[in-house]
Formats: structure tokens, C-alpha cells, sequence
């Protein structure tokens, strides 16, 4: 069996949907490339690289907020725009409705544009329901999926692109032959069949990140964003900034993300990993004991 059947087993789409490359990042560079659309539409904030890759292929980068993107795009989206949705959205974890998602879809259907959903955090999620089937008869839609997240292999690269098959093969005439490793290839083709650690990490961040929400909501002079998956945004009391913040904690051996630079958040958004429940409580009781601190003037 070859990476894409497995790919096509696990995720339940046939191979000729699915191409397999380093990283979710490097899709977006050559669909982007390929597509050379006029228009990128991003929320605000959204993963910046979906700007980065749009101003590469020289497009304008349009960037509004959720509730603004699609009434806009309503009045002035183009044909060939590509407009792209995180779901998941990162850094905040917000889902859109499925009917925002059917709205999309179906304005980008009549304009001629097209419609990027990155699902790339979706597998922590065991109810999530995933737009990929969506790809089979409409060539306009493209469904990311990075495989790093979830099975903790960034150093390996590996992502997924499902798409119409006739977009699957103009994707591939495009990417190196050899962009995906042996190394990613054989762990893939492992992991994907570790049913046990699937069912294993989905139930702990099901537990932990109701958890740790709780945890934080106890504390009034934080925001807290309900975590979807397998991290978590909050917004840290006026008298301290995002980047003191995570100074102090990669001081104490904790790293955080410091999210002042996303367009549409603050100097004082951070996100947090929800990762096992020891970590969960050593961050807890660093983050409170740094913002007391600097409430106290310390």
C-alpha cells in the first residue's frame, strides 16, 4: 500500500483526491502559485502563512474579522480570489458554523473563486466534522490537513492536500517528486494504524482542555477563548504585555506564544498548548504567580 491509499484509508477519501507533501505549508505555496489569485481573504487573526503565500504569488491581502469577512466578500469577492478558513482557527480555536461554511462555499461556487479550509488541527477532535468530501465533485474547494500536530512530527514535515483529482494532478506536476521522505513515509504509514494512540490523545485533550479552560476562567482578570482543540488563547491583565509574559516563563523552562503580532489581537493575547495534565498545572501556577507579580509591581 502507498502513503496516499493509506492517507485515503484513514481519512476515507480516495488516493486521486489526495496528495502528499512536506508540510501543509508547502500546499498552500504551490496552490497559491498555481492559482495566482488576485485576491487572498483571511480572518483576522488567522495563520499569517496563508498571507505570506498569497504575497508571494503577488495577491492582495484582504484581512477582516470574522463577522465582517463574509459580508464583505459578498459585496467585492472576485473570480480566481481564494479565500481561506482555518478550521480550527488558529491561534483562537474558534469553529465556524456549518452554515458560514455553506455560505462559502456556495459564494465562491457563483464567483468563480475559490474556497481553502485547513482542517490541520481537526484530528484532535473526535466529533469534528470535516469538509473533505466536498473536493470529489467541486474543483474549487481544497481541504489542507497537516499530519505534524497530531502525531508530534514536525521534524519529519508531512501534510495533505484533498482536492478534486483534476486539481491533484495539476498540484503534482508542480511539487518536487521526492518532497515527502522515506523517514515521514514509513511513520506515516505506522502511525496512521495506532489506533490505540489516536483514541489515547483524543480522550486526553477531550479531559484536559475542559480542564484547563476551567482552570483559567477561575481567574478574573483573564479572557479566556473556549479551546476547540489541543490549545488555548487568553487575553492577560492590562498591567502586563504578552512578550514580558513569555520572557518570564522561558526563564522558569516554559515556553508560551506570545500572539502580539497576529493582525487582530493585542500585546497581551497569548496561547497556551493543552498538553498532559502535569504541564497543564505547572504553566497554571507559573502564569498566575508572573502576572501577580507584575501586578505588585515585581
Amino acid at each position: 500500500m502507498t502513503l496516499r491509499q493509506e492517507i485515503g484509508r484513514y481519512y476515507r477519501l480516495a488516493p486521486e483526491n489526495i496528495a502528499a507533501g512536506n508540510g501543509a505549508t508547502e500546499f498552500l505555496y504551490t496552490l497559491f502559485s498555481h492559482l495566482r489569485p488576485p485576491q487572498v481573504w483571511v480572518v483576522a487573526p488567522t495563520f499569517s502563512e496563508y498571507a505570506r503565500a498569497g504575497l508571494a504569488a503577488g495577491a492582495r491581502i484582504i484581512s477582516k474579522s470574522r463577522e465582517d469577512l463574509l459580508p464583505h466578500a459578498q459585496e467585492n469577492l472576485r473570480r480566481n480570489d481564494a479565500v481561506c478558513l482555518c478550521l480550527p482557527n488558529n491561534p483562537d480555536g474558534t469553529i465556524p458554523a456549518p452554515e458560514t461554511v455553506a455560505q462559502w462555499t456556495e459564494l465562491t461556487r457563483r464567483r468563480g473563486a475559490y474556497l481553502l479550509l485547513d482542517e490541520s488541527f481537526s484530528d484532535f477532535d473526535p466529533e469534528f466534522a470535516s469538509y473533505r468530501n466536498l473536493v470529489t465533485t467541486n474543483p474549487h474547494v481544497f481541504v489542507l490537513q497537516s499530519l505534524t500536530k497530531f502525531w508530534a512530527i514536525p521534524g519529519l514535515r508531512l501534510g495533505v492536500l484533498f482536492a478534486h483529482c483534476e486539481q491533484i494532478t495539476n498540484v503534482l506536476a508542480q511539487t518536487d517528486q521526492w518532497n515527502v521522505n522515506v523517514l515521514a513515509t514509513q511513520y506515516m504509514m505506522a502511525a496512521l494504524q495506532d489506533t490505540a494512540y489516536i483514541t489515547a490523545t483524543q480522550a486526553l485533550i477531550v479531559t484536559e482542555k475542559n480542564r484547563v479552560y476551567e482552570m483559567y476562567r477561575s481567574q478574573s482578570d483573564f479572557a479566556v477563548y473556549y479551546p476547540a482543540v489541543n490549545f488555548m488563547l487568553l487575553k492577560i491583565p492590562p498591567y502586563c504585555t504578552a512578550s514580558i509574559i513569555a520572557d518570564r516563563l522561558a526563564a522558569r523552562g516554559i515556553l508560551i506564544r506570545n500572539c502580539d503580532n497576529y493582525d487582530g489581537l493585542t500585546s497581551r493575547h497569548i496561547r497556551i498548548a493543552i498538553r498532559q495534565p502535569q504541564d497543564n498545572d505547572t504553566l497554571f501556577t507559573a502564569l498566575v504567580e508572573e502576572v501577580d507579580r507584575l501586578q505588585g509591581g515585581r
